[in-house]
């Protein structure tokens, strides 16, 4: 069986701060009427959160010192093309600003906006952006930290 990978099937949409009334259950038609991001994230373009915090459970009649999985969160981090293949720069014209607020959708399976798709989902707001320096045979890219206001993984689109 060949490897798994997120080549052309990462499917990355924003949709606006009003476009989703159930982050658990996002519609086909809201995540549809967002616009999808894709081709202007590079393949190593996304870092999802990755905070995971533990509590300390350790007490002083033991000798181990033991923890249970406590709070998550973190920072979603995205680099973005400056124009993409195709020479459009909509990703700028959405992002250039700062401070946008909305959700990030992503698909791992070619789609995130049919029904019955397993998808993550990412309420944000966008920080201002940062240029990449630039460097030979380097294009131009600007990199978004998004603070998550709440997320669900593996929410299912529904009709």
């Amino acid at each position: 069986m060949p490897p798994l990978s997120y080549e052309e099937k990462l499917v990355a949409t924003f949709v606006a701060a009003e476009g989703i009334d159930d982050i658990a259950a996002p519609t086909a038609a809201e995540v549809g009427a967002g616009t999808d991001y894709s081709s202007y994230i590079p393949k190593n373009g996304i870092s999802f959160p990755s905070q995971r915090n533990m509590i300390d459970t350790g007490s002083i009649d033991r000798k181990f010192n033991s923890e249970y999985p406590g709070s998550e969160g973190g920072t979603l981090e995205i680099t973005f093309k400056v124009q993409n293949f195709a020479g459009d720069s909509a990703a700028m014209t959405e992002f250039g600003g700062g401070e946008v607020e909305g959700y990030w959708v992503f698909g791992f399976e070619g789609s995130n906006d049919t029904a019955d798709d397993v998808v993550d989902v990412y309420h944000v707001v966008g920080h201002t952006p940062v240029r990449n320096n630039p460097g030979p045979d380097e294009e131009q890219r600007f990199v978004v930290m998004f603070g998550v206001q709440q997320w669900h993984p593996e929410a299912v689109v529904a009709a």
